[in-house]
């Protein structure tokens, strides 16, 4: 199955993941590449890194976009061994999901951050640096979440041993990330606790649909 027919999927559940795994056969590694399609969420992408971590997959690479319709499509480049068993991943992944990204491991990630805001305000870019290492964006997307902020794309990639992580973010409000949003992530990558009051603005957003 390929990335289009991910895409166009029917009847994907709130909880549900489509996943897809192909082995490189030209790769002395064991290298694999992973499609999955489930529905757009906050935590998503801890939920699946969290999982691949579990199962003793490591991430090389990975572009994330949201499709049409709210389907998020992920595509990871990664190493796993031969005998993986990519139904239990997605399995962890749907469980991991219904039970919430409040429910997501509080773990301190050693990592160099920087972030830059869009002109327009609308969004921010957050760029993660840190070694390398099994479960690393696990925790990072998972700090990203607990701090309350909402991934609209990312690119993951490695370079030697460190890896190089950029989110398009948006914040509390729905927007770029405010000063508050950012104390609320540090705070999250060092792995302390968030409480954070929902947005208002977000809140109404939600209740139009939007």
């Amino acid at each position: 199955m390929d990335i289009a027919n991910l895409e166009s999927a029917p009847n994907i559940g709130l909880y549900e993941t489509r996943l897809v795994a192909d082995r490189d056969d030209r790769s002395a590694d064991e290298s694999w590449t992973v499609r999955v399609a489930l529905r757009d969420r906050r935590g998503a992408l801890a939920a699946i890194a969290g999982s691949f971590a579990r199962a003793g997959v490591a991430v090389r690479s990975a572009r994330i976009a949201t499709g049409p319709g709210g389907i998020v499509i992920d595509v990871f480049r990664v190493q796993a061994a031969e005998w993986t068993d990519w139904d239990g991943v997605r399995r962890t992944i749907d469980a991991s999901l219904a039970a919430g990204y409040d429910r997501l491991a509080v773990e301190a990630v050693d990592a160099t951050i920087a972030i830059a805001h869009d002109p327009s305000g609308a969004r921010s870019i957050l760029d993660v640096r840190a070694a390398d290492r099994v479960g690393l964006l696990a925790r990072v997307a998972g700090a990203i979440s607990r701090a309350g902020l909402e991934i609209h794309s990312a690119t993951i990639a490695t370079s030697g041993r460190e890896a190089i992580d950029t989110f398009e973010v948006t914040g509390a409000s729905g927007r770029g990330l405010t000063a508050a949003d950012e104390r609320a992530l540090r705070s999250a990558l060092a792995g302390r606790r968030v409480r954070r009051r929902p947005s208002l603005i977000r809140a109404a957003s939600r209740a139009r649909g939007q």
